[in-house]
């Protein structure tokens, strides 16, 4: 039996701040907790206030007093934990080019490795002529803190990029290395966002510059070996309350600059090809709206919840055409489905959309307009495109896990509908789902709407009110919890709960 401590929780020290709002006064006692150098304490923790550290620490001390007595219980669920957990993994080799580009992680490391191996005659990669183009955890060694943000080779297969955080300020630095020779360069930048996209000529690079208050501001490209000082800026967001981002088209022809707050988008698109790359909006903001972009033979494919369609619909045209509103309606709007996302091939649109609370991949085949259904067998799973390098390709990966089933990636070929598994997560301890049962339950709230439950239990659980329940839920900004694998989760389970 748990022994209740007789620990007393700190109580911070109530100071006498009081903030004027519209006329209005109201006290605000911990305002002090409110560090007003909280930037710099972000770049370095040792610029926190005696008096906010001090605090922290005795609340530290209070929770390790509270739970003296579940040591024992800590210890064993932590093994657990870390039986279910793989010491080396890797990611599935995807192809682009004459090369394979793969991530993995070696014995003990906590930073992955990126691999490229050379596509064999049988068009499988050649594991044996593996070539390490950046090892993280090397990179990582000796640093109090390491981040990566993107990792990326340029189109010609030469080089190598990426951005990195070593403060946990959010601010990175920009290196690229020459894969011939491995000289690496730093790039001098470092109050870079962590985004990076390369020029189709593999000679530029572009990429998002934060402000002193870590704000992204502007897009800026960067040419290889130069100074930064002279790096060209392309767009400025004058809105501190939006975000910007850098993406790029599945066909690699447009970088596309994204411009959102919470509920309202905005996009610029670039053209990679230019050798004097402007920005060109492709949808301007307007309140509400919200808007994602791919790109296919001229045509830009627009997901966007514009004239009402609350669930998202899809549209396809040129820029004239989008602008002049006489763009295509490639996927109306459907209430009750909602369309999650896309991804474009040469010859495929795909779409991930929601419908009773269950994703579902929908495959569109550009040449005659028809299309089709990926199912699955579950009550409840978790389902998300897994992306890849290549635009022209029949094949398509997708990930997919229910909450007693680990992640299985699959290779789907779109034509003939054939699905093969390229990998499953596996349990070194050891793991069968069929001692495992899940159930899909619709709640009705207080406004008469039917609220998914997904229920995960032991198979030989009695149903019959006398085991814990943990009820955990999540819904702001419309997001909603997916109904996928926990390997942690497991340990509640097989208790009982």
């Amino acid at each position: 039996m748990l022994r209740w401590p007789n620990s007393i929780a700190p109580k911070p020290v109530k100071g006498a701040v009081v903030h004027t709002r519209h006329g209005v006064d109201y006290p605000d006692p911990y305002a002090w907790m409110r560090d007003d150098n909280w930037q710099q304490v972000v770049r370095d923790p040792a610029q926190l206030s005696p008096e906010i550290r001090d605090h922290l620490l005795a609340e530290n001390q209070y929770a390790a007093e509270m739970l003296a007595d579940t040591s024992q219980l800590q210890t064993e669920l932590v093994q657990e934990m870390k039986g279910r957990m793989l010491d080396t993994k890797s990611d599935v080799p995807a192809k682009d080019g004459n090369w394979f580009y793969n991530t993995r992680y070696q014995t003990g490391a906590e930073h992955p490795l990126f691999v490229r191996y050379p596509v064999g005659d049988d068009g499988e990669p050649e594991l044996t002529q593996e070539q390490v183009l950046l090892d993280a955890a090397a990179l990582a060694n000796g640093k109090a803190f390491f981040q990566l943000g993107s990792v990326c080779h340029s189109p010609d297969h030469s080089q190598i990029a990426w951005s990195v955080d070593e403060q946990g300020s959010e601010f990175f630095q920009i290196f690229v290395r020459e894969l011939t020779s491995g000289k690496t360069t730093n790039t001098g930048i470092v109050t870079a966002g962590s985004e990076l996209i390369w020029s189709a000529d593999s000679q530029s690079l572009f990429w998002v510059w934060r402000d002193a208050k870590s704000r992204p501001k502007q897009v800026r490209q960067h040419i290889i070996g130069s100074d930064p000082a002279t790096d060209q800026v392309l767009y400025q967001e004058a809105d501190d309350g939006f975000f910007l981002g850098l993406d790029q088209t599945s066909d690699h022809t447009y970088a596309l600059i994204q411009c959102n707050d919470h509920e309202t988008s905005e996009i610029w698109v670039i053209d990679l090809a230019s050798t004097n790359p402007t920005p060109t909006c492709l949808w301007p903001r307007q309140l509400g709206i919200e808007v994602d972009a791919e790109h296919r033979q001229g045509q830009f494919t627009l997901l966007s919840n514009a004239n009402q369609a609350t669930d998202f619909q899809i549209i396809r045209g040129s820029i004239t055409e989008i602008a002049a509103g006489s763009a295509q309606i490639l996927v109306p709007h459907k209430p009750g489905v909602l369309i999650l996302g896309q991804q474009q091939f040469a010859d495929f649109h795909v779409r991930l959309e929601r419908e009773s609370a269950l994703p579902r991949i929908v495959i569109r085949n550009e040449r005659d307009d028809s299309e089709h259904i990926i199912r699955f067998e579950e009550a409840a799973y978790a389902l998300g495109l897994a992306g890849g390098y290549e635009f022209d390709t029949p094949f398509l990966r997708f990930a997919v896990s229910s909450p007693a089933r680990p992640r299985r990636i699959f290779a789907y070929q779109m034509q003939s509908r054939e699905r093969s598994l390229l990998q499953q997560q596996e349990i070194p301890s050891g793991h069968d789902p069929a001692q495992y049962q899940v159930r899909r339950l619709l709640a009705p709230a207080k406004d008469g709407q039917m609220v998914p439950i997904t229920i995960l239990s032991r198979a030989d659980c009695k149903l019959d009110g006398t085991n814990p329940l943990l009820l955990y839920g999540y819904g702001a900004y419309g997001h909603s919890l997916a109904a996928g694998f926990s390997s942690h989760r497991l340990s509640l389970v097989d208790r009982g709960m």
